[in-house]
């Protein structure tokens, strides 16, 4: 439903233009498609600022179905709560540990 094109020099700095193209979703669940529009933005942005995919099911950039159990019941349940109400926050530290390659302390 989305997709970013970055790129990057050796150091890893991003260079412009980041390009985010979404896709009007259909989503099969109860989850309304401006809803899951607004995760997958949310998602594809993490990209632009050079955030990889994770498998914490609670994170907005978890994406990887064969790294996340959904067959565990509370595995599951932090997948779709983390859908419902993203908490942007929580990829605070992936930015972090991220950009304290370029701008050490």
């Amino acid at each position: 439903m989305g997709q970013t094109e970055v790129d990057g020099d050796p150091a890893g700095v991003i260079r412009l233009p980041v390009i985010i193209t979404l896709i009007r979703p259909n989503p099969p669940g109860q989850t309304s498609a401006a809803q899951v529009l607004s995760q997958v933005a949310a998602h594809e942005l993490g990209h632009a600022l050079g955030l990889p995919h994770v498998d914490n099911p609670a994170s907005i950039m978890c994406r990887d179905p064969g790294g996340v159990n959904f067959d565990d019941p509370a595995v599951r349940a932090r997948y779709l709560a983390a859908r419902r109400q993203p908490d942007l926050r929580r990829v605070i530290p992936h930015l972090v540990d991220h950009y304290r390659r370029f701008w050490p302390d």
